[in-house]
Order: C-alpha cells, then sequence, then structure tokens
C-alpha cells in the first residue's frame, strides 16, 4: 500500500449521512427508552404521580427497582461490549451482522409499547395481574440491548474499516451533530407524539433504525479482507478463541507500545467523563438546591449545554487536523477545569449559561478527539470492533461507578451540589496529566493511503 502525505481525501457524504442517520436512530431510541421507560416501570404504584399530573399505566414498581432496571444496558454495555466488537472482527462480514442485528432491536423496540398499552386502568400496579406482561416486556428489553450491543460493535468496526485515518475526526464531527440533534428533537418533540399515542415515540425510533439499516444494505459497501482470520492469528503463534477469550484475539495482535497508548488514550476519557456524568445527572438538583431556580430553569440549562456540543462539534473536527488530536483533546481538558472552577468559586446564576456552553463545547471536542485516536493507535483495520468496544465500555464504566460516588459525595457534605462542578475541574485535571504522557504521534491520523482516496 503505498502512502502519500500530499495526497487530500475527501468526505464521502453519501457514506458520512448514512453514519450520522445510525447515531440519530440510536439517539433517539434511547431518548425515548429512557424517558418514557421509568414512567411505565413506575406507574400505579401509589407512591409515584401523587399530583396526578399523568395518566399513564405500569406495573407499579418503586423508584429502587426501576433504577435497577434501567441500568441494565450500561451494566450489559461494560461487560458485553469487548465481546461483541471481538465477534465481530472474527466474522466473515460486518456488514451482515449490522443489517441482522440492526434489525432485530428495530422490532424489540417497537412491540415494547404494545403490551403496556394492553394494560387496562384497573389493573395499572397489581403486579400479580400483570405478571405475563413484565415478563414480556423485561424480555424485549433484555433481547433489545443484546441484539443493540452486536450491532453497534459491528456498527463500529465496520466503519472505522472504511473511514480513511486521515477523516476519520471530521467524519466523527459530523455524525456526533446528527446524534446530538437527533437527542434534542427526540427531546423536545416525542412528549408531543406520546399525547397523541404512547406508543407513537417508540414506533419512530424504531421506524427510523429500520430505513437507516436499509440504507446500509443498499449503498454501504464493506472493504474487503477488513476482519480477522484464523491465519491472522496463526502467523502471531496465537490460537483462535471464543467468549471472553476472543476478546484477547484482537488484543494479542497489539504491540506492548499501541496497549499502553490505548489503555492512556481511554483512560483519559474514562477520568473526562467520570467529573461529566455527575453534573450531567445532578444538573437540575444543583439548579434547584444550590441557585434556587425552578425546574424549568434546570431544562433550560440542559438545552443550552447542548447547544454548546453541537455549536463546536463539526469546528473541532477541522481543528484536529490542523493542530492534532492530542492538542485539541487537552485543550478541551483545560475548558473543562476552567469552566467547573468557575461556576464553583463564583456559582453565578448568570455566568453559569456560558460555563455550559463551553463545558457542552470540551465535551463534544473530547467525544470527537478519543475515537478516531483509539482507532490509530489499533494496528489493523480487522481489529476496529475490538478497540472501538474497549474504548465505549470504559467509557460506560465511568458513568456506572462515577454517579453513585458523586451521589454518596453530595450527600456526605450535606447536599453540597456544587461539589459537581469541582469534580469537573478535578477529574479532567487528571485526566490532563495522563494524555500528557502520550507519545509524539500516538493517535493523529496517519498519512493518507492511494487506495483510500475513493472511499
Amino acid at each position: 500500500m503505498s502512502e502519500n502525505t500530499n495526497l487530500k481525501v475527501k468526505i464521502n457524504w453519501k457514506y458520512t449521512i448514512i453514519f450520522g442517520l445510525w447515531d440519530a436512530a440510536w439517539a433517539m431510541m434511547w431518548g425515548v427508552y429512557n424517558n418514557y421507560m421509568p414512567v411505565f416501570w413506575q406507574s400505579g404504584n401509589p407512591d409515584y404521580n401523587v399530583l396526578g399530573a399523568s395518566a399513564a399505566v405500569g406495573f407499579g414498581l418503586g423508584a429502587f427497582t426501576t433504577g435497577l432496571i434501567m441500568s441494565i444496558d450500561n451494566i450489559a454495555s461494560v461487560i458485553m461490549q469487548p465481546i461483541f466488537g471481538a465477534f465481530s472482527d472474527s466474522a466473515k462480514s460486518r456488514k451482515r451482522l449490522v443489517l441482522i442485528f440492526g434489525l432485530l432491536p428495530a422490532i424489540f423496540f417497537a412491540l415494547l409499547p404494545i403490551s403496556i398499552l394492553s394494560i387496562s386502568p384497573e389493573d395499572s400496579g397489581n403486579l400479580v395481574a400483570l405478571v405475563f406482561p413484565m415478563v414480556f416486556v423485561m424480555t424485549l428489553a433484555l433481547f433489545m440491548i443484546l441484539t443493540w450491543g452486536v450491532a453497534k460493535g459491528s456498527e463500529y468496526g465496520l466503519r472505522y474499516a472504511i473511514i480513511p485515518s486521515a477523516v476519520r475526526t471530521q467524519v466523527y464531527s459530523y455524525t456526533a451533530v446528527f446524534g446530538g440533534l437527533a437527542f434534542v428533537a427526540t427531546f423536545v418533540g416525542s412528549n408531543m407524539l406520546y399525547k397523541i399515542n404512547p406508543g407513537l415515540p417508540f414506533w419512530i425510533g424504531s421506524g427510523m433504525l429500520f430505513l437507516t439499516v436499509i440504507c446500509y444494505a443498499l449503498f454501504i459497501k464493506e472493504p474487503i479482507g477488513t476482519t480477522l482470520t484464523r491465519n491472522d492469528l496463526e502467523t502471531e503463534g496465537h490460537e483462535k478463541n471464543t467468549g471472553f477469550k476472543s476478546i484477547w484475539d484482537g488484543l494479542k495482535l497489539f504491540s506492548p507500545e499501541q496497549k499502553r497508548a490505548l489503555l492512556i488514550i481511554s483512560g483519559t476519557k474514562f477520568l473526562a467523563w467520570a467529573g461529566v456524568a455527575g453534573l450531567e445527572t445532578f444538573a437540575s438538583s444543583y439548579v434547584v438546591n444550590t441557585l434556587g431556580l425552578d425546574e424549568g430553569a434546570a431544562g433550560n440549562m440542559i438545552a443550552i449545554y447542548f447547544l454548546g456540543y453541537l455549536l463546536f462539534a463539526v469546528p473541532a473536527g477541522y481543528l484536529a487536523a490542523k493542530f492534532g488530536r492530542k492538542n485539541m483533546l487537552r485543550t478541551a481538558l483545560i475548558a473543562f477545569i476552567f469552566a467547573g472552577l468557575t461556576q464553583f468559586i463564583l456559582q453565578n446564576t448568570t455566568l453559569i449559561y456560558l460555563v455550559l456552553i463551553l463545558a457542552g463545547a470540551a465535551n463534544s471536542t473530547t467525544d470527537i478527539m478519543v475515537t478516531p485516536m483509539i482507532t490509530d493507535v489499533a494496528p489493523s483495520k480487522k481489529v476496529m470492533g475490538i478497540t472501538v468496544a474497549i474504548a465505549s465500555a470504559i467509557t460506560t464504566l465511568a458513568s456506572v461507578i462515577s454517579v453513585p460516588i458523586w451521589g454518596a459525595i453530595i450527600q456526605s457534605f450535606g447536599n453540597n451540589f456544587g461539589l459537581l462542578w469541582l469534580g469537573l475541574a478535578i477529574m479532567p485535571a487528571f485526566g490532563f496529566m495522563l494524555i500528557s504522557t502520550l507519545r509524539k504521534g500516538e493517535g493523529e491520523a496517519k498519512a493518507v493511503l492511494a487506495e483510500e482516496l475513493n472511499w
């Protein structure tokens, strides 16, 4: 394969739009799932909906049980993502996995509200009478999560086997905008659809994913020779494994330097997200308990945060091409530190809007830098699935671990939610120190291959 640093790779807009639609479909589905499923799980419980604002029917579960159920996807992601990523790397065709395991969660997601809507108001909250519907819904949710895991790992593996290194950051920035806009649209528009029919947000999200999978089938061409074969492993003196052991098949192909870089970049994202996850979870509590504003103001601030995320997504991709991914990532971490310290010290109700825009921009920059950096640490396109899956699992692990820890810290200091901003400064500061140990050139875009010009 010939390299030429003078060649310029153009963005394939057809592929980029399809990748963006994939991210948008998942953003819509998870936005709907996380917004409405807790309502269905708890409706019918006498301690829920005490003001009578909701007419929803449901299973009458408590908040703790609902929290456990709603955390299953995160826990499953941490455990299963590396396995599914390794599985996709060893498959004969990642595209085939994307098509099959992309359609299945669309079907399961569309079926979710059907059983719930069959619950009569008289049976709402009567778990004894709702055993079958509840088992049915939980089974659908579990199958959706598992098939989504295979689809996600396979799609990311295929995506980064297709996208040339030189434009991965820019393409990621555009797909991030698709996902962000879809999330905001879901946040704003799903309530109107829900009032017409509670199943509509689910069916539209399912339809979006279905159409995206069709676009994949028609327009995405899988590169030849970009998945692992037995010969690849035998050349390195390894046997092919299955299950948990299959994770090591891909990792065995990494050199010690590449493994070190993978841990540094993933660890940096873990530390940054450990600060952000606490803020995103308890932001509304901070607004109400520290600033003395109402829940409506909290919603406005969340919107401002995502505005910052979206506004800087595309510029971040192009700035990385000019200044380097590592430099942009360090700049984002400094922005987190500045935003966190500013609001922690001043506690200002006006300045917080600028702080939130800055934090949103820093978060989008971090997201857009990390995944391309990790893919360019990988020794081959044949291990893209496991490479991206490890980064995704580590990010999810940060949420699973950090949110309850922040809750315990806040409670220990007399419900001082202002500590969230201190966390937003401290955790990225550790991330800055970690990423600074990355060697020069690691994770940066690679020289252009002549055959990549027409990707």
